[in-house]
């Protein structure tokens, strides 16, 4: 059965995220990212989002609360954005690698 959360809990049907026409987070603005909804692919590659697993579709999904620079890192990666998820754990990755509506 198909996957829309990557959790045990949420297992279920799902749509495709690519039907959504979602774009990279880190294409907009930083001041527009709290507040968005975001998908985290199961896998990437580069600039391309991986949304099926062996099981179906399997992503998370959440509202992004904040951003901040990688402290390991600082300014030389993209900004990581915390979200929260269905479940209300926070989840932190690199804009780069959440997908969101386009605006």
């Amino acid at each position: 059965m198909p996957r829309g959360f990557d959790h045990p809990a949420f297992d279920g049907p799902h749509v495709n995220p690519r039907a959504l026409g979602l774009v990279q987070l880190s294409t907009l603005s930083e001041a527009t990212w709290a507040g968005r909804i975001v998908f985290h692919p199961h896998e990437q590659r580069g600039d391309e989002p991986i949304w099926a697993s062996p099981d179906g579709y399997a992503y998370d999904v959440g509202m992004a609360l904040t951003h901040y620079a990688d402290p390991d890192f600082g300014d030389a990666e993209p900004p990581r954005v915390r979200f929260v998820v269905a479940n209300g754990a926070t989840l932190q990755y690199a804009s780069t690698n959440l997908w969101t509506p386009a605006p």
